[in-house]
């Protein structure tokens, strides 16, 4: 019932005589109206890229908000250096001047792009790893490649994410004048908070990590005193942030950094310390096409404790899929 007395009197306005209305800028369009008794508005439709008319798109100005009509129509109180909003779910935000608006107002659909956490992924990395590790100025070296990680994510009530994620490495190492067969088994484990900032633009992590580790190492010299099975178990606390640099652009960017404070070592042969600690940092980045997406990562990872130490530098790549 307002808005078609509005109409009325915006109308009524056009036709009736001159002294009804005051003089406008030169610079504000046709559409906008300026009566005595109501102030400026505008009057206008908004469509798609089709030029089809958009219902339940969302107008505000600096003093109102309205919504489009099943016709795309819209009556807005504004201001004469006004900046409109407008947005409907599933296309772009448009924000125009008031002074810019020469006809229709036309949206466009956003690009199909995931979420910065979506729902359900699933993704296959293949990894290259180099490791160097280090106990009592005995020195081990090596490059690990071809080895395949394999990783999925589920995201509950929207705010929890759970990963979880396994690896099977193979590869040899170098410790003095003796080349080792190196075999890792890698489980890893983070709950995590998602704290969103700017939704699907800016969202922090807060979590916990767990992991699982165990590695047998085996020497072609029967001699070498340093073939052993060990195996670690740590918990800690995850922090994490997911960034899109550009809106409604498929990049994703995340970076992440785990401590755990206390690892547990089950060592057969007595060699490791009985406890260590663990700090991972990283870097992620992410292109979506559809629900395909590809990954690169770098991680820095270090176990450490008395007189012992063991990083790992790894590159990862991958394809996954969204659901």
């Amino acid at each position: 019932m307002l808005r078609k007395i509005i109409l009325f009197f915006i109308f009524l306005n056009l036709f009736i005589s001159d002294s009804f209305s005051t003089d406008l800028d030169k610079n504000i369009p046709k559409n906008v109206i300026e009566t005595t008794d109501l102030g400026l508005y505008i009057y206008i439709k908004v469509i798609d890229e089709n030029n089809k008319p958009l219902s339940n798109v969302k107008v505000k100005s600096s003093n109102s908000e309205t919504i489009t009509d099943k016709n795309g129509e819209f009556i807005l109180n504004v201001n004469e250096n006004d900046t409109i909003f407008f947005y409907l779910d599933g296309y772009k935000e448009e924000y125009i001047k008031v002074s810019d608006i020469k006809g229709k107002i036309k949206l466009y659909k956003e690009p199909d792009i995931l979420l910065i956490y979506p729902n359900f992924t699933f993704d296959v990395n293949y990894k290259n790893v180099y490791l160097n590790e280090k106990y009592q100025d005995i020195l081990s070296q090596g490059n690990i490649n071809n080895s395949f990680e394999i990783t999925s994510s589920l995201k509950l009530f929207n705010n929890l994410l759970l990963n979880l994620s396994y690896d099977n490495l193979i590869g040899k190492i170098k410790k003095p004048e003796i080349t080792n067969e190196f075999h890792s088994h890698n489980v890893n484990f983070k709950a995590n908070y998602i704290h969103k900032i700017i939704e699907n633009r800016i969202e922090l992590l807060f979590g916990i990590n767990s992991f699982f580790n165990a590695i047998n190492i085996n020497s072609n010299d029967s001699d070498d005193y340093l073939d052993f099975n060990h195996s670690k178990l740590g918990i800690g606390l995850n922090l994490s942030s997911g960034i899109r640099p550009i809106k409604y652009f498929p990049l994703v960017i995340n970076a992440f950094i785990s401590y755990s404070p206390f690892v547990i070592v089950n060592d057969a042969n007595n060699f490791l310390p009985n406890t260590l600690q663990s700090l991972d940092l990283g870097i992620n980045s992410r292109y979506d096409w559809n629900n395909i997406y590809l990954k690169l990562a770098y991680i820095y990872s270090n176990i450490y404790g008395n007189s012992f130490y063991s990083l790992q530098s790894i590159i990862k790549t991958g394809i996954g899929y969204a659901f």
